[in-house]
Parts: C-alpha cells; sequence; structure tokens
C-alpha cells in the first residue's frame, strides 16, 4: 500500500487537485488490496498453524495470499491442520491452481466445496518420503486442446483420488500416472462428451493404478459422461473391476446439434508395453 499512501500525497501536494483524481486514487487503492489478497505467479505454501481448515482464508498460506491463478503452484508440506476444503469461511468456491505438490510428513486431505481446476502438465507430484494423500474433490485437467497432466506418487502411501478426474470441456487429457507408489481413483469422466474433451491414461512406473468406478451415463454435448479415450501401460499395473472402468468404446461423442457419433471397439485403444492390466473379476 506504500504506492497508493504515495499517489496521496502527491493529490495533496497538487494545487489544483479534484475530486475525481481522489476517487481514481481509492478506486486504485481498492484494487490494489483486492489483488493482495490472492498470489498470482508464486509458490504458495500451507502453513504449519492454519487459522482455520479454508483454502480462502489468506493467512493460511505462505506467502500470504489465496492461490487461486493459473500460474499458482500450491505446496503441502507439514501442517497442524491436514484436512481442509476448497471453500471461503463465507461460503463455497472453486479452485485454479498450476500445480499440487506434497513435499512433507502430513497427510493431507482436501475436500470439496467446489472443482479444483489444474492448469499445467506438472498436475501432481507426491515427493519422496510423503506419505498418503486424498483429494475428495472433483479434480479436473483444464487446459483447452490436448495436453498431457502428470501425476506422480513417490511416496510411501497411497495417492487417492475419491471425488473423481473430470477433463473440462474441450480438454483432450492424457492423464499420465507415474512414480513407486500406488494411486486410486473413483471414475474418469469427461465434462463434455463432445469430440474435443476426452480422457486417455498412460501408466508409467512400477506402482498399481486402481480404477474404482465409471460413470454410467454418456453423457451428451453439454454434460458430463463417461470417457472414451485410449489406455497404454507402459509399466507398473492397471487394476479394473469391470471392463467400463477404462471408459466407452472410443471415439464416441455428440455433436453441438445433440447427435450422437457412436464409438466403436478397437483393440488398439488398448496398448500394453510391457505392462500389466489386472481384472479382479469375471468380465461379461
Amino acid at each position: 500500500m506504500i504506492g497508493c499512501e504515495q499517489s496521496f500525497e502527491r493529490i495533496r501536494r497538487h494545487r489544483r487537485w479534484s475530486g475525481r483524481a481522489v476517487l481514481a486514487t481509492i478506486v486504485v487503492c481498492a484494487v490494489c488490496a483486492l489483488l493482495a489478497a490472492q498470489v498470482e505467479g508464486a509458490v504458495s505454501t500451507w502453513v504449519a498453524a492454519p487459522a482455520d481448515m479454508y483454502w480462502g482464508t489468506p493467512g493460511n498460506w505462505d506467502p500470504v495470499g489465496v492461490p487461486n491463478t493459473a500460474d499458482a503452484d500450491v505446496v503441502f508440506v507439514y501442517s497442524s491442520v491436514t484436512t481442509l476444503t476448497l471453500n471461503n469461511p463465507t461460503g463455497t468456491s472453486d479452485r485454479t491452481v498450476k500445480s499440487i505438490t506434497f513435499a512433507g510428513s502430513s497427510s493431507f486431505t482436501i475436500n470439496a466445496g467446489g472443482v479444483l481446476w489444474v492448469r499445467s502438465s506438472d498436475a501432481v507430484h507426491v515427493q519422496s518420503g510423503s506419505p498418503g494423500q486424498t483429494f475428495n474433490v472433483n479434480f479436473r485437467p483444464n487446459i483447452g486442446g490436448t495436453h498431457n497432466f502428470n501425476i506422480v506418487n513417490d511416496g510411501t502411501g497411497l495417492l487417492t483420488f475419491a471425488g473423481h478426474i473430470t477433463s473440462n470441456p474441450n480438454c483432450n487429457a492424457t492423464l499420465v500416472f507415474d512414480g513407486s507408489g500406488d494411486v486410486r481413483v473413483s471414475r474418469l469422466d469427461r465434462r463434455w462428451a463432445n469430440e474435443t474433451t476426452n480422457v486417455h491414461v498412460v501408466k508409467n512406473g512400477p506402482a498399481t493404478l486402481t480404477i474404482t468406478g465409471a460413470n454410467s451415463s454418456p453423457g451428451n454435448a453439454t454434460t458430463t459422461g463417461a470417457s472414451a479415450g485410449t489406455t497404454t501401460i507402459n509399466q507398473g499395473t492397471i487394476s479394473i473391476d469391470a471392463e467400463n472402468r477404462l471408459g466407452r468404446d472410443p471415439g464416441g461423442y455428440y455433436t453441438s446439434g445433440g447427435d450422437f457419433v457412436p464409438g466403436a471397439f478397437n483393440p488398439a485403444a488398448l496398448t500394453l508395453n510391457g505392462g500389466t492390466l489386472r481384472a479382479t473379476a469375471g468380465f461379461a
């Protein structure tokens, strides 16, 4: 706020200052104060002793300010509050981040208020030595076009996505699961079941990816539906208990006019390059 104080002082010294100039300065200062509560283009770390469980409390972060921009790298290390919510203290809220890293000894659970949008290929990384982590929130890759989103668990525990992973409209997302630690996902789906929105899976690393559920709806051009992407296993294991855990037949989508273009069974949609597909139940 130093710049704002200097602006007022210059106006006071100006012999022909006007009410309009004062009003403009007040508006600028109000905008400065608003932006100060939101960290842009910075690493934001959840502090060791937060005031409460809310993501939206500025003082819960170092530096002070709520990370909620496409270039915000969020880090969780150690904290006395390990169960948090995306909300503000006064209501629900969605959040946008560039990446999330777990780099310490605490096991965190991030609960829903709104949606957690992720805006870079370095989506989630659990570093070596960190315990299990849980997302109880709709985790949504959100970059237009075709992009990879890396989900890496190098920790000692299970990385869980209990709120499912959904590609945002017009995001053709490839989820690349890697690392030495296991990952569990409740389901994979796409926010719109159109031609430019999908979820593909690539499994790298020696660990196991378990997909426990599926979206039973095909969706339509403007509603959420099951994924219809490809699956590639380069290393490690993907474990499923039903065929639809990997999505519907590849290629199916709805046009903007509501017409359905059906997918078709394609053996090439599942590629095994040395890894394992484990079926824990009989398929029809």
